[in-house]
């Protein structure tokens, strides 16, 4: 049934035998089948006009004698071709004697075989792809075992579809994920023939031209099964706001179809353009995802995102008022009696209360709210500046029990003028403003700015 490789007393023992029996790990290559040896099962794919695989399992591992699995098949093509891709450019694809010949025509010295075993067993299987198929089956990452099959089983017509529109001829391929049918191979060959609609609607996709266009659209990297259903749930869902969500996305990927199923409530049609890139679309459902638990975490509802740079302010928002909420309910709203107490009309108040804290920080765009740990201990105090302009000033404990000035800074931890800081120094320490104003200036930022 299944011809032999190099590996001939192993593979003639498992022909006898109805368990695989391991032995060393590794390719083989014969009669147009490659082998694949492994400590859990035995694989053979046959390549060709006329693919097919046979499987048997180490005992232990499940049922008895060979069978067929497409499953495992697409698993060990998948590494078989990524092999290739990755080593295309110097991978051969036949031997000329003991000379193995790439695919350009060239001819490496005898030598090299030595060197190149997996190689050589990769590119003289995938040399046996019709060229018209295998420029197809590298622009996915899953289920191109089927897609092969399909291709090659199918004829021409089926080549035909793959080239005018490769997401339908894909999905036809699996078309018993899509319609449970007992023969899903000849179902498939009984349909290449058919009108695109009436494809997409015998795999129960809606019977419509746009979803045709729509289909079409999809990138083949990041397609799968899986997504597919996703999306044939998605639009069977008659929602025209799906429609207007990708009408203006030149490329949908994986990304689209996820936050389409789990995210839609927040998407915006720029915010679905811009991710038409595939290293964007991909941080942008990240950055999604965060701010959906960022929000269901403060019970809120999750807000429409007009673009990236509103979903990024968004997450930092959330995020920082998720923190503040924690810290709410962990720490004592009241803070300790402020140290120093400011001279009437000042201008400047101490932060007496964790909300207080929290509001400063919003207010003035900066962190002050990590200092709630040190002042809640005593050695760290916060006070508000009203004037001359809007800031935070901060007082610290040193070792002797003296309290000093720390920072001082705007919103954004912009700096202060000299005459603003002499004015918060006399409205802190009227009779030592000096010796204080020397000491802010030799050190007037502290460890880490607000």
């Amino acid at each position: 049934m299944i011809g032999c490789t190099e590996k001939t007393g192993l593979c003639a023992a498992n022909q006898a035998t109805a368990h695989y029996q391991p032995g060393p790990n590794g390719l083989g290559f014969r009669d147009n089948k490659i082998y694949s040896f492994s400590s859990l099962r035995l694989v053979v794919l046959r390549g060709g006009e006329e693919p097919a695989t046979w499987v048997k399992l180490a005992e232990g591992q499940g049922r008895a004698g060979w069978f067929s699995s497409r499953k495992l098949a697409d698993l060990e093509f998948g590494q078989i071709l990524n092999h290739y891709i990755y080593r295309s450019a110097v991978i051969p694809v036949a031997l000329e004697g003991d000379c193995p010949v790439l695919q350009n025509g060239q001819l490496l010295f005898p030598f090299y075989r030595r060197f190149c075993g997996r190689d050589l067993t990769v590119g003289r299987f995938v040399s046996l792809i019709p060229p018209r198929i295998l420029p197809l089956l590298t622009l996915f990452h899953e289920g191109r075992w089927q897609l092969y099959s399909f291709l090659a089983r199918c004829g021409d017509e089926a080549r035909e579809l793959a080239e005018s529109h490769l997401p339908l001829a894909y999905a036809l391929a699996h078309a018993k994920a899509f319609h449970p049918v007992a023969r899903p191979l000849r179902s498939a060959r009984s349909l290449v023939k058919k009108k695109r609609r009436d494809i997409l609607a015998w795999l129960g996709f809606p019977n419509t031209a746009s979803t045709v266009r729509l289909l079409g659209r999809l990138d083949p990297s990041s397609m799968s099964v899986q997504r597919l259903l996703r999306l044939r749930w998605i639009l069977n869902g008659n929602d025209e706001r799906v429609t207007r969500l990708l009408r203006h996305v030149p490329r949908i990927h994986a990304e689209h179809i996820d936050s389409l199923a789990f995210l839609r409530d927040t998407l915006t049609p720029r915010l679905m353009a811009e991710m038409s890139d595939r290293g964007t679309a991909a941080m942008a459902l990240g950055w999604l995802n965060r701010l959906s638990r960022a929000v269901r975490e403060l019970e809120e509802p999750l807000p429409p995102v007009s673009d990236m740079e509103h979903l990024e302010n968004l997450i930092e928002r959330k995020e920082r008022e998720l923190c503040n909420h924690a810290l709410c309910q962990h720490l004592p709203n009241e803070f300790p009696s402020p140290p120093v107490l400011p001279q009437e009309n000042a201008g400047i108040e101490p932060i007496q209360t964790l909300p207080e804290l929290i509001a400063e920080g919003e207010s003035q765009h900066n962190c002050c709210v990590n200092y709630a740990l040190r002042v809640l201990k005593g050695t760290y105090y916060l006070y508000r500046v009203l004037r001359p302009v809007r800031a935070t000033f901060s007082l610290r404990l040193l070792k002797n029990g003296a309290w000093v000035p720390d920072q001082l800074l705007e919103a954004r931890n912009q700096p202060v003028s000299p005459l603003v800081r002499q004015h918060v120094l006399e409205g802190l320490f009227p009779e030592t403003t000096e010796s204080m104003s020397e000491h802010l200036a030799d050190d007037p930022l502290g460890d880490v700015p607000f």
